[in-house]
């Protein structure tokens, strides 16, 4: 492990040996037990990068070096600590393993206040490890939100094509300051990366949808629209306007539970973006928003899916899909020319497509929708599509003989 420093300091030194100074004790303190690390072995683990005056102040020097501490291999694999924790405890800044009363190299460096002004630190295995651990999570945190924000949008605002979103969330803009200028550069990307405005819209923003904010048009916009609109489809879409109160209440429900733990994920997510070592409170609150919104996630999906359409609404739209007037046509020989429910056009035996059908029907239930496709169900289909097909021959519906006895 490898960590990169600076340290302003105050006095002329013999910049190794000032060092090592710092780090042998420790090391002896607190890997006693890996065998035959003496001085020169520690010594090695030092690298001097730069050490330099300032111009002004002679005496004030900038040190630029670097920690580098190699696996220690077989000496390690009796030792009650691993590689890992070991080399962080021994290098590594305050974090959630040191207590107050620990030390460790920059620690020690940091309280000697005679000799350091100030310490930074540059390239850093320990956060890039950590870093590593986290990206992937906010990666999939965020991918996860977009996917339930387009659905809620989708759902809510019908005739919004979805690549134009942005208008729904108050006060927000695409990160991307030359693409809120330009919309044909928005479309291009938007097209090339499969994406909309919702990947461009900065974290936070994610809950404020602004609903409640809109106007509705007064009696002199809707005439004005009336007289310029080019048609009623048009029109329709000019009037059209959603209200906070107009939201699915279990959707409004989700956008408000979300508001509080986006703070905490954007602070996690802008400190690795921005390569800064997230501070221990951040962390903890980090995997508390975490926990929550996940959660809530998992939550919404679960509502969803209870409220997918029932059996009986999906049957009636597929016989409206199989007997559309441009995917069946019966010939006058008994036999049907027809789309199947895989978008393949057929012909075959009115007896024979029957059975066929009903087969597709159930394999896109089960696959689509979780239902199984019951005998009572199966029995059902038949019976609408012996109807529709009677209905064709004749141009009359069949008329349920049982229904004729009772009247």
């Amino acid at each position: 492990m490898k960590i990169k420093f600076l340290a302003v300091l105050k006095k002329v030194v013999h910049p190794e040996h000032y060092l090592l100074s710092k780090l042998f004790p420790l090391v002896q303190a607190e890997a006693s037990g890996l065998g035959d690390l003496d001085l020169e072995t520690v010594r090695s683990w030092i690298s001097i990068d730069y050490y330099t005056a300032y111009e002004a102040v002679p005496n004030r020097k900038q040190l630029g070096f670097s920690i580098e501490i190699p696996d220690w291999g077989e000496a390690l694999a009796e030792h009650e600590e691993p590689y890992w924790e070991l080399t962080r405890k021994l290098i590594d800044t305050p974090s959630q393993s040191l207590n107050d009363n620990e030390s460790c190299f920059i620690r020690e460096l940091q309280s000697d206040s005679e000799m350091v002004e100030s310490i930074l630190r540059y390239e850093d295995d320990f956060i890039l490890e950590d870093f590593r651990r986290y990206q992937p999570e906010i990666f999939s945190i965020e991918m996860r939100l977009r996917e339930v924000l387009n659905y809620i949008l989708a759902y809510n605002l019908k005739n919004n094509p979805m690549d134009e979103f942005l208008k729904e969330f108050e006060g927000a803009e695409l990160a991307n300051k030359q693409m809120n200028k330009n919309k044909e550069l928005q479309r291009k990307r938007y097209r090339e990366y499969y994406e909309n405005e919702l990947f461009h819209v900065v974290f936070t923003k994610y809950s404020v949808i602004r609903g409640e904010k809109q106007k509705k048009p007064k009696g002199d916009e809707i005439l004005q629209k009336i007289q310029t609109a080019n048609s009623f489809e048009e029109l329709k879409q000019a009037l059209y306007n959603i209200t906070f109160s107009d939201l699915n209440p279990a959707h409004a429900t989700f956008l408000n539970d979300i508001k509080s733990h986006l703070l905490p994920i954007e602070t996690m997510r802008n400190d690795i973006m921005h390569t800064r070592k997230p501070s221990v409170d951040n962390e903890q609150k980090y995997e508390q928003a975490k926990i929550a919104l996940l959660g809530l996630i998992e939550s919404f999906w679960e509502a969803e899916r209870i409220h997918l359409p029932n059996a009986e609404r999906i049957k009636e739209y597929l016989l409206e899909v199989i007997f559309n007037d441009d995917n069946f046509e019966l010939l006058e020989d008994d036999t049907v020319r027809f789309v199947d429910l895989n978008f393949q056009e057929q012909e075959m035996w009115v007896e024979e497509f029957k059975p066929a059908i009903i087969e597709q029907v159930g394999e896109l239930l089960s696959v689509n929708y979780g239902y199984d496709l019951s005998e009572k169900l199966e029995e059902q289909f038949y019976a609408n599509l012996d109807e529709r097909i009677e209905e064709l021959k004749t141009g009359e519906p069949e008329i349920d003989s049982n229904a004729s006895e009772a009247n």
